[in-house]
């Protein structure tokens, strides 16, 4: 049976698909393109007849704020490579979300890492024309450029441009999505300093995530 085939990197974006009315799988990169590669390539030997990129982005356009939903036109990865999405899938797509989320189409860039400040995001937004950037997209976009079949791209915003990402964070993903809080307390321990902006990108995600939900539950 063909079905959708839909690549996140945290498996909370997983599981913001529980409302999804079509038939899917889903697989987690643990924020990592070469993962969300492979997984996207599993998800073709499975049967997958469309590829999603679906899951929470940072902001790299100041214009844009938290929750606020990327429908990407193209993904940009760090060495310039551009892969255009499926353009009459995304028409449709804002035709169904018009009336439940407000939606923005842009550039969306891929990189082996998250942009941990304001400055980084400033520069990479002037560089590459992004309005976003995700860890897993372009992964997904090069399997589906191979295999000929429809690609696209759907992120919240959670970090706005201006929000500095804390270093404690960065260690609190596993390979398959999961969290590891223990790493993330133990690193918070050493930069106390930084709890302030940690429950702030904490509840700017989870607010990403509920963005996501309502994406989901509309359709694709």
């Amino acid at each position: 049976m063909n079905y959708l085939g839909v690549v996140t990197g945290m498996r909370s974006e997983a599981n913001s698909l529980r409302f999804i009315k079509v038939p899917h799988l889903t697989l987690c990169a643990g924020g990592n393109p070469g993962r969300a590669r492979s997984c996207a390539e599993q998800l073709i030997e499975r049967g997958a007849n469309r590829l999603l990129s679906f899951g929470i982005a940072g902001g790299l356009d100041p214009s844009l704020r938290t929750g606020t939903i990327i429908l990407a036109d193209a993904i940009v990865d760090q060495v310039g490579n551009e892969f255009l999405t499926n353009s009459e899938w995304r028409g449709e797509l804002i035709k169904n979300l018009a009336d439940s989320c407000s939606i923005i189409e842009g550039k969306i860039m891929t990189a082996e890492r998250p942009a941990t400040s304001s400055s980084e995001k400033h520069k990479l937004s002037q560089l590459t024309g992004a309005v976003a950037i995700d860890m897993e997209s372009a992964g997904v976009a090069y399997v589906a450029r191979k295999n000929d079949v429809p690609f696209l791209a759907i992120r919240a915003i959670a970090d706005d441009s201006s929000q500095a990402i804390p270093q404690c964070a960065l260690g609190g993903l596993t390979e398959d999505g999961s969290t590891r809080p223990m790493s993330v307390f133990i690193r918070l321990a050493l930069r106390p300093w930084d709890l302030a902006s940690l429950l702030r990108l904490a509840k700017d995600a989870n607010y990403a995530i509920r963005s996501l939900s309502r994406v989901a539950a509309t359709g694709f």
